[in-house]
């Protein structure tokens, strides 16, 4: 076997890797992003090297050509005392859209508005370089 890809959550997926290290195996792995995040790294050390991941989002890293992400990055750290990482822009994307969807559907909120809403939802791309659609379906 030449490459691996593994089909399992972050912790799972640490010790996959950690186990096949351990036995000599060296072969390069890819996970899916149910396990991609810098806590990777964090929790399997060197027997996570030669682990890719697949994000559905980017990484939030400071960049000096796109302030608004970096002044997000820098607000987060100074609330939570933590860097953001990829969970953290899953969660923020996932909540922005549902809040503009919300106020789009007006005061009476339902099912139906809440469809209706999204069906016609137009989206500029956000700071953190996610691709985004110009309609939704």
């Amino acid at each position: 076997c030449d490459f691996v890809v593994l089909g399992a959550v972050l912790r799972e997926a640490v010790g996959l890797v950690g186990e096949a290290r351990k036995t000599g195996w060296d072969v390069p792995m890819l996970t899916t992003a149910a396990a991609y995040g810098a806590q990777i790294h964090e929790l399997g050390g060197k027997a996570t090297e030669g682990l890719y991941g697949i994000p559905l989002l980017p990484h939030p890293y400071p960049d000096p050509k796109n302030k608004a992400l970096t002044d997000w990055i820098s607000a987060y750290k100074q609330r939570f005392n933590v860097d953001p990482n990829y969970y953290t822009v899953i969660a923020y994307v996932s909540a922005d859209l549902f809040v503009q969807v919300a106020q789009k559907a007006g005061p009476n909120l339902s099912n139906e508005s809440f469809a209706k809403a999204v069906q016609g939802l137009t989206r500029e791309p956000d700071f953190f370089g996610s691709p985004r659609p110009k309609t939704w379906p």
